[in-house]
């Protein structure tokens, strides 16, 4: 598992009592069955001495080291490291840069520059993930090119704030205003170069719209 860092400390989201408890509850059975030891099984002691005694030395060494430091999202602490992370979210450039005319984009398959004045169409919409909703940008360009962006795209932030800013008629809000209600596609048309209503659209970019319900 790879943990998150703050001040070049791992950062651990749970509370010292919790693994103190576990610990000593871990370590109890160890005492339990080293007590009763002529009352178990071979493998049965054997087996409660390696899950029991691994967990509460993994728990242990875990506690005691230095590198680790353990909060919980209730606390002071906690307030303020969520604040610089989503401060930190907010500014992250992730794999996009920009200049005065458009934007790169570093994929799987190399960089690839768009450029603003070549955007035809942008749809927004949410995709149901079972347990949540992810929001989504479909991005037609005039060579009918589809970039397709979701919340969890690194740098996402900073891109839908220069689109907005960019292309003004879409509204700063517009991810909040699809965000409900839950688990509701909400395909909708954010800007059509053209001035088109979505049935219009949607009939040129079926294809790739396939699958999105109104």
């Amino acid at each position: 598992m790879t943990y998150p860092t703050y001040n070049n400390r791992r950062l651990i989201w749970e509370s010292k009592i919790k693994q103190i408890w576990l610990i000593l509850i871990s370590f109890s059975f160890v005492a339990a069955a080293i007590w009763t030891k002529e009352k178990y099984f071979f493998f049965m002691f054997w087996g409660t001495m390696v899950f029991f005694g691994g967990s509460g030395l993994f728990f242990l060494v875990r506690l005691l080291n230095p590198q680790n430091l353990f909060v919980t999202h209730d606390t002071a602490l906690g307030k303020e490291i969520l604040a610089d992370q989503f401060k930190q979210q907010q500014e992250d450039l992730g794999f996009f840069s920009y200049d005065d005319t458009g934007f790169s984009l570093t994929e799987h398959k190399g960089v690839t520059y768009y450029n603003w004045t070549d955007i035809e169409t942008v749809f927004g919409y949410k995709v149901d993930n079972y347990t949540t909703d992810e929001i989504c940008l479909d991005i037609f360009t005039y060579s009918k090119h589809c970039l397709t962006l979701t919340e969890s795209t690194p740098g996402w932030h900073q891109f839908n704030d220069r689109l907005t800013k960019y292309i003004p008629s879409i509204s700063s809000n517009w991810d909040g205003e699809i965000a409900v209600p839950a688990f509701e596609t909400k395909l909708t048309l954010l800007f059509d170069k053209k001035g088109r209503s979505l049935n219009e659209v949607q009939a040129e970019y079926r294809a790739a719209l396939i699958g999105l319900a109104n």
